[in-house]
């Protein structure tokens, strides 16, 4: 029984570093990026430089990075889907949606001059970064559900 025991204890631990090798990030070149994530580069990046592009492969999922040159970086689900958006200094206005830079635009949260720098969407929503530090959260809906200064 002790045998038994040891052989399937060997094999949990040798699936799991089977599993963990293949899982991992890789760096990898902007064609092997999912087609989408090809289109959204070349639509609001095309003047910018791409610096690094990474693929990080999980034992479920797979996630892509892509750094600039200017200092930008976009994450894509396994779909090509942008997940997050950030700049250094304002994230490209056709990446935000329109409900979202209205009630920026209308309630004054850009006073000063503030750009948004950071854009994550989920399926809880849309959380936005001003460059004043500001933090908006948006569900779904694109309703203001929180504000963090």
């Amino acid at each position: 029984m002790k045998k038994l025991g040891l052989i399937i204890a060997g094999a949990l631990v040798c699936s799991a570093g089977i599993m963990a090798a293949v899982a991992g990030e890789k760096v990898i070149t902007t064609t092997q990026l999912p087609q989408k994530a090809q289109t959204f580069i070349k639509k609001h990046y095309s003047g910018t430089q791409v610096a690094l592009v990474k693929e990080d492969k999980e034992i479920i999922s797979t996630d892509y990075e892509v750094i600039f040159a200017d200092g930008s970086k976009v994450e894509f689900n396994a779909s090509g889907d942008w997940k997050d958006v950030t700049s250094l200094t304002e994230v490209p206005a056709a990446v935000v949606p329109q409900e979202i830079a209205t009630f920026i635009a209308t309630n004054n949260y850009n006073a000063n001059g503030a750009k948004i720098v950071k854009i994550d969407r989920d399926r809880s929503g849309y959380d936005v970064e001003l460059s004043n530090g500001l933090e908006l959260e948006f569900n779904p809906q694109f309703q203001l559900v929180d504000i963090d200064d």
